[in-house]
């Protein structure tokens, strides 16, 4: 698994703006039934997260796929993601964006967690289309997914 990490940390800092050297090392990746991916995703709080709506809340959850828990250094990939497969790949790469985006501490830099997603989702969309695989997302769909509540559209 680590060299699949390494390779795909890699590629991103070769077609996106996040540097990576492999001192900065990986994170640990665990694959988890959906249910335990919800509740890590949620945690205690519930909907604390300040999402633009419920509805887009509950259409994240319920087709979640992986999280990046940054104060675990932990990737959570829910049980239907295939690493073996180049969309379980797309979806770590998703992930290991934000694993650089807490390296490089971009938490720092947004008005809101969501507003992470964009670079996660963006690079995702490409990897994707290098491999042949038409995103099952649009543009639109990322914009809602990182948006912060009182920024402009």
């Amino acid at each position: 698994m680590e060299q699949l990490l390494v390779a795909l940390l890699l590629w991103i800092g070769q077609h996106s703006s996040f540097d990576y050297e492999p001192s900065m090392g990986v994170p640990n990746v665990e694959q988890v039934s959906q249910l335990e991916l919800a509740r890590l995703y949620v945690g205690s709080e519930g909907n604390s997260r300040g999402f633009a709506s419920e509805e887009v809340y509950q259409s994240l959850v319920s087709g979640l796929e992986a999280i990046y828990a940054a104060n675990l250094n932990t990737i959570y990939l829910g049980e239907k993601v295939d690493v073996g497969t180049e969309y379980g790949r797309s979806v770590l790469v998703h992930e290991l964006v934000h694993f650089l985006q807490d390296v490089h501490e971009h938490h720092a830099k947004v008005s809101c967690g969501q507003a992470l997603e964009k670079d996660a989702y963006f690079t995702q969309a490409d990897y994707m289309l290098e491999h042949d695989i038409k995103p099952p997302f649009t543009r639109f769909t990322v914009l809602m997914r990182s948006h912060c509540e009182g920024d402009a559209f």
